[in-house]
C-alpha cells in the first residue's frame, strides 16, 4: 500500500507549510480573535493601538474620539468669535496662523478616531460576541465621517475667501502701488496710493526721517480695511493731524479720522461706502464683509463722528461712493478745519 496523504497534503499547500504553522505572521489591522484589548507601552504605542483598533471600545470612543475632540470644538468656536475682534495686522496674522493649525490638525486627527474607534468596534464584536454597542459605535462613527465631509465642503466652497485672507496675511496680494514720502521741509509725511499692507511701516519710518513732522498727507482711493485702521492708530498715538487736498475713499477715510486735528484742503473729496471684498459671494464672505463693515462703525465711533453719519456712510453699497459736502463733513464731526484760501479755519 502507498500512502498518498502526504503528496496531497504538498499538492494542497504547495509551500510547504502547513496553513496553521507559526511562521504565518497575521494582519494586525484584520480583525481577528487574539489579546484583545491590548496593553500600549508608551504613547506611540498608544497611536498605533488606536489606529489598528486594538484599545477597547469604551477607550476609542469615549477617551480618544468624544473628550479629545472637546478642545478642538472649543477652540474653533473661540476662534469664530475672535474674529470679529482682529483689527491690525499683527492680529489678523496670528489669527490667521492658529486657525490654519487647527485646520491642518483637525482633519487627520479626526480620521485617526473614526477609523480607530470602528476597528475598535468590529474587534470587540468578534473577540467577545458581543454586537450592540459595537453597532452603536459604528453608526456615531458614520455620523462623525458624514460631518468630516461637511467641513471639506464647506472649505472647498469657501476657499477664495481662506486665500485671500492668507494673501493678506504673508503679503502676497499688495492690491496696487503707493508711495510714501516726507514734505513740506520735513513737516509732513505724504501718502499716495493704494492703502496697502507695508503702508504703515513706511509711514513709520518716514517719521523718523522727519525733522519735526506734525501731519499726514493722504490721497488714496481705497485699500486694505485692516491697514486702514493700523495707519488710524499709528497717527493718532503720534498726535499727528491729517489733511486731504485731493481725494480720500473708502480705507483712506479710516487713516485720516485718527488725526487730532482733521483737515479738508481746497478740492478735497472724502468718499465712504460698505466694504467690499471683491469675492464671489458665501456665508464666510459676507461675514468677513460684515466685520469690515463692524470695525469702520467702530473706527468712526471712536473719532467721534456721529452716529447718523455713520449709518449713511455704512448704508451706502460698496459699488457707490458717499462724497458728503464741507459742511455735511463738519457737522457730522469728520472734519474739525478747512482750507481756505491758504489760511485754516475752524469749522466745529
Amino acid at each position: 500500500m502507498t500512502d498518498t496523504s502526504g503528496e496531497q497534503r504538498r499538492e494542497a499547500n504547495p509551500d510547504g507549510c502547513d496553513g496553521g504553522g507559526d511562521d504565518a505572521a497575521p494582519d494586525p489591522l484584520q480583525p481577528g480573535i487574539g489579546e484583545w484589548p491590548k496593553r500600549s507601552t508608551g504613547p506611540a504605542d498608544y497611536i498605533v493601538n488606536h489606529w489598528r483598533g486594538d484599545l477597547s471600545l469604551a477607550k476609542s470612543y469615549w477617551l480618544n474620539t468624544f473628550l479629545l475632540s472637546l478642545p478642538f470644538i472649543f477652540m474653533l468656536n473661540s476662534l469664530e468669535s475672535l474674529a470679529h475682534t482682529v483689527r491690525s495686522v499683527e492680529q489678523t496674522a496670528l489669527f490667521f496662523w492658529i486657525f490654519a493649525a487647527l485646520i491642518a490638525l483637525t482633519f487627520p486627527l479626526t480620521a485617526w478616531q473614526l477609523i480607530g474607534t470602528w476597528r475598535s468596534a468590529t474587534k470587540r464584536k468578534i473577540n467577545t460576541g458581543k454586537g450592540g454597542w459595537s453597532l452603536v459605535a459604528k453608526v456615531l462613527m458614520v455620523f462623525g465621517w458624514l460631518q468630516l465631509s461637511a467641513g471639506i465642503v464647506q472649505i472647498a466652497n469657501d476657499w477664495p475667501a481662506y486665500r485671500e485672507i492668507a494673501s493678506y496675511t504673508l503679503g502676497l496680494n499688495p492690491m496696487g502701488n503707493y508711495t510714501v514720502t516726507v514734505i513740506d521741509g520735513g513737516s509732513g509725511v505724504a501718502v499716495r496710493g493704494v492703502i496697502a499692507r507695508g503702508v504703515v511701516d513706511d509711514v513709520r519710518s518716514a517719521l523718523g526721517r522727519a525733522e519735526e513732522p506734525f501731519y499726514v498727507q493722504l490721497e488714496s482711493e481705497g485699500g486694505r480695511i485692516g491697514v486702514g485702521d493700523s495707519l488710524n492708530r499709528l497717527i493718532r498715538d503720534r498726535s499727528l493731524a491729517t489733511l486731504v487736498r485731493s481725494k480720500c475713499y473708502s480705507a483712506c477715510t479710516l487713516a485720516f479720522l485718527g488725526g487730532q486735528s482733521r483737515i479738508l484742503g481746497e478740492g478735497g473729496v472724502i468718499g465712504f461706502h460698505q466694504a467690499r471684498s471683491g469675492l464671489d459671494d458665501s456665508p464666510t464672505v459676507r461675514t468677513m464683509e460684515m466685520s469690515a463693515d463692524a470695525l469702520q462703525r467702530t473706527i468712526m465711533r471712536e473719532a467721534g463722528v456721529g452716529d447718523w453719519f455713520i449709518d449713511q456712510a455704512m448704508d451706502t453699497p460698496s459699488e457707490r461712493m458717499w462724497t458728503p459736502r464741507v459742511e455735511v463733513l463738519a457737522e457730522g464731526g469728520v472734519i474739525t478745519h478747512k482750507l481756505s484760501n491758504g489760511e485754516l479755519q475752524l469749522v466745529q
